[in-house]
């Protein structure tokens, strides 16, 4: 019955695929690549709210969509109509790990270090199935603008958990997470004993 439904479509890297505002016709799960949702101001500024990894659904709404939807690398997408009645427990399914994706993404980004917030995308990365090692799966300016930071931020900011031990930079620009509890440690404010040491880290890297 998936397969009646269910379109398997490409979609080129920078590609709107749902655009906020518009009617909610379909919705979709990331297959391969990555998906971002983002706004974007009445000046034309965009800003990354969160993305969509493989095997997460996006544009899982009910009248019109709240977000653009975008194609961050080239994707491979799976496209459900939200009107056909033989997907709507997909559909309902999918709200709800959508609802909650949300609220994570949301957490993300109200860290209040940067350090913090760092620390939370690493792990959220990793428990979303990428694993211990990975490659991160967007550029460092859409990573600093989900996060609200910037590019040469994110590189400083990467560098203290690397000084501790807590990850490890590996060939091809991949990271491992070498001591889970230590970037878990950060995220409440424990990375160092005094948050005078912190801000020298991200300030001095």
């Amino acid at each position: 019955m998936e397969k009646s439904i269910s379109t398997l479509i490409r979609v080129d890297r920078h590609t709107t695929i749902f655009l906020a505002g518009s009617r909610a016709t379909h919705w979709a799960v990331v297959t391969t690549g990555i998906v971002a949702e983002c706004k974007i101001s009445i000046d034309g500024d965009r800003r990354l709210t969160g993305f969509r990894l493989p095997g997460e659904a996006f544009g899982v709404e009910i009248e019109r969509y709240s977000v653009t939807s975008e194609a961050l690398t080239d994707c491979v997408i799976s496209l459900l109509p939200t009107n056909v009645p033989a997907a709507n427990g997909r559909l309902f399914a999918a709200m709800a790990r959508q609802l909650k994706r949300v609220r994570n993404d949301h957490l993300l980004t109200t860290f209040r270090s940067v350090p913090e917030r760092i620390a939370a995308f690493l792990v959220d990365l990793a428990d979303r199935g990428m694993g211990e090692c990975f490659r991160l799966p967007m550029a460092r300016c859409d990573i600093a603008d989900f996060l609200g930071t910037t590019e040469p931020t994110i590189r400083r900011a990467l560098a203290g958990p690397e000084r501790r031990g807590a990850i490890k930079r590996r060939p091809r620009g991949r990271i491992e997470i070498m001591d889970r509890a230590s970037l878990a440690h950060v995220t409440q404010g424990d990375a160092s004993p005094n948050p005078q040491q912190r801000e020298r880290e991200i300030s001095h890297a």
